[in-house]
């Protein structure tokens, strides 16, 4: 008999090659390759859902101007209450003067602080 109608009696008896047999993996690095590829998916999933939300905070860039401002109500803040501590000492008839110095550089400060923020709102 030759080989070809050796082959073709084997193949029509048992249709799955020998090698089939020989290389088929064990059940439990089957269950890790199934495991594996689960993850992979569901990693893929994850990463796809987070590049899909919106960020929490996205920092901005500090504007020079809000800088300047925030300068410059430290400093009137600091201006009052060293002018209250100025105006404890004081005679009595300076308090009146002094007093309505404080309401002036206050609303000074008021004026150029909405002046700042209506120029960053506008813009």
């Amino acid at each position: 008999m030759s080989q070809l109608a050796q082959y073709l009696l084997d193949h029509e008896r048992n249709p799955w090659p020998r090698s089939f047999f020989a290389n088929k993996p064990s059940r439990s690095s089957w269950r890790k390759d199934e495991r594996s590829e689960r993850l992979k998916v569901q990693a893929n999933e994850y990463k796809e859902i987070v590049a899909n939300l919106e960020p929490l905070h996205v920092p901005q860039p500090k504007d020079d101007r809000l800088e300047q401002l925030e300068q410059e109500t430290t400093k009137g803040n600091h201006d009052w209450i060293m002018s209250l501590i100025r105006g404890a000492e004081m005679p009595v008839t300076r308090i009146i003067d002094h007093e309505n110095q404080q309401k002036h550089n206050q609303q000074q400060i008021k004026t150029k602080a909405e002046q700042l923020a209506c120029e960053i709102i506008g813009e």
